[in-house]
């Protein structure tokens, strides 16, 4: 009895590791590490920012006027999206002259505020809680490339 409940105790503090480590997709070639976040369901997603194009744009033929998002893409971003990790958002992920950002309110009566880039990167920080850097590797329809 007593050998059970030791391999119980063990078993119990091994499985949520391993579960944890399940959650992640391992880089490749062409994606960052991804990992599951576990959002609440959303209420509302309201678009303060679109078809933003960054002061730091350096080709004078670069336009956003094609990257305008709607409140349904933005969700199905947040739905899709999976974190990644802050130097994998500077380094790994291309970057976007073009974003769009806002703010989302979640059933459980949290807000928080997201911004998302052309190149299926973002961010989101719900209130009380650190922020993440996202990507999401099934983004592929409009606007995002």
């Amino acid at each position: 009895m007593v050998r059970i409940l030791v391999f119980l105790a063990a078993a119990s503090a091994i499985i949520p590791n391993a579960l944890a480590k399940t959650e992640c997709v391992p880089a490749t070639e062409f994606e960052p590490r991804t990992c599951l976040i576990h959002l609440p369901q959303i209420r509302s997603v309201t678009i303060t920012e679109n078809a933003r194009r960054s002061p730091l744009a350096t080709d004078a033929d670069s336009t956003c006027k094609d990257f305008v998002v709607t409140a349904r893409t933005v969700r199905r971003f947040l739905t899709g999206a999976r974190e990644i990790s802050q130097q994998d958002a500077l380094h790994a992920v291309d970057w976007s002259p073009c974003s769009a950002a806002g703010e989302v309110s979640f059933k459980d009566g949290k807000r928080g505020t997201w911004s998302v880039t052309q190149y299926r990167s973002g961010n989101l920080v719900i209130e009380g809680e650190p922020g993440v850097s996202l990507y999401c590797p099934t983004c592929h329809f409009k606007p995002f490339r």
